[in-house]
């Protein structure tokens, strides 16, 4: 049955689908490139956080299989050093130790073309940043594709991409050296914008927020087994770039609130939720790894941002067969987003099994 309906239903509305959004980035090209590659470049790393950009990926194989040259994804070959730039200014910028540390690794795979580091660690949370590298990025990808540059060849990520602007048949370079210039653009522009706008919390509101927290106890949000986050596969988890809490690797496919407070955020493929206590303690629960490029599929979510909870309210229900089937594990972090505010965030992470009302972490 799930092989005729993929033959018959979804590989139809797939190519379908495909095939539509070829003829509206093709319009747009024709239309005018530099949008094109303004459009591409500045969405580009939002498109990243979405997992969406595999969905443009196809159209760039097809182009350089058929045409022997792609044109639409060029805009955002100047993503990842905008990120980086960036990185670099605020490593230069910030005194906090943690977040210098975090910019280390950030820059060398951002100049590699992997940017989720700097975005989940850095970037996203610090907001303004992320919003300076998008139009850095926008900016760079209307040049290079004013430029006429194309991609020859499925390109490498970051530095590792240059070489697929280069036309192997007649050996001409142009391209490549309009892409170097816009890489250098992006990393210089990144750089410059954020080095001149960053600003760190002021040293005294922080100590007025330690001052002024509250103690507070979150107790597990789903039955299965704690763990601490450094046993989580994922970097940005592991090395508390998102905050300091725990891990669960669960046995029903149900996350509870695990503390009386709002509905601050609901991802919206339904793998992440975040809820805020009338005191200001964030907290984020984070379904599964990498599970925002299953869309959704296997997550059904029964609150939306702004309801009132209680703790031992249902929040998700999510197939862990399902998700366990297309590949991904299920290892759920649960971190407080705003742990600097605090003295302490301690986990309680025996290793055992634990059941949705026990303690989990205590936050002081």
């Amino acid at each position: 049955m799930t092989v005729c309906m993929t033959f018959w239903i979804i590989g139809p509305v797939a190519s379908t689908i495909s095939d539509g959004l070829g003829m509206v980035f093709t319009a747009i090209y024709e239309f005018s490139p530099i949008l094109m590659g303004f459009i591409v470049g500045g969405l580009w790393q939002v498109l990243v956080m979405f997992g969406l950009h595999w969905a443009i990926t196809p159209l760039m194989i097809n182009n350089i299989q058929t045409l022997g040259f792609d044109t639409i994804m060029i805009g955002m070959f100047g993503a990842s050093f905008a990120q980086t730039g960036a990185v670099i200014a605020i490593y230069l910028r910030s005194r906090n130790k943690k977040t210098k540390s975090l910019c280390i690794p950030a820059i060398v795979s951002g100049l590699a073309g992997v940017t989720e580091p700097a975005i989940y660690g850095i970037t996203l949370p610090k907001k303004k940043p992320f919003i300076i590298t998008c139009i850095v990025s926008a900016i760079t990808g209307a040049i290079i594709a004013a430029s006429g540059a194309k991609y020859y060849i499925v390109p490498g990520m970051g530095v590792f991409g240059y070489t697929a602007f280069m036309n192997t048949q007649t050996q001409n370079i142009t391209g490549m050296i309009w892409a170097i210039g816009a890489s250098i653009l992006a990393l210089v522009g990144g750089f410059a914008a954020v080095y001149l706008t960053y600003k760190e919390k002021e040293v005294k509101k922080l100590t007025t927020q330690l001052k002024d927290a509250v103690s507070a106890a979150i107790v597990s949000p789903m039955h299965g087994k704690a763990i601490a986050l450094k046993e989580v596969e994922d970097e940005v988890f592991r090395g508390g770039s998102l905050g300091q809490g725990a891990a669960i690797i669960p046995t029903e496919g149900k996350l509870y609130a695990p503390i009386d407070g709002t509905i601050a955020m609901v991802f919206p493929t339904g793998h992440a939720i975040g809820i805020k206590t009338i005191d200001g303690l964030e907290i984020l629960m984070h379904v599964g790894m990498n599970t925002v490029e299953l869309n959704g599929k296997g997550f059904n979510a029964k609150v939306n941002p702004g309801d009132h909870v209680v703790h031992g309210d249902l929040l998700l229900e999510f197939d862990i067969e399902e998700i366990q089937k297309a590949g991904y594990s299920v290892v759920t972090p649960i971190v407080i987003t705003n742990s600097n505010s605090y003295h302490e965030v301690l986990p309680d992470v025996s290793g055992e099994s634990i059941h949705v009302g026990d303690k989990l972490i205590t936050v002081r």
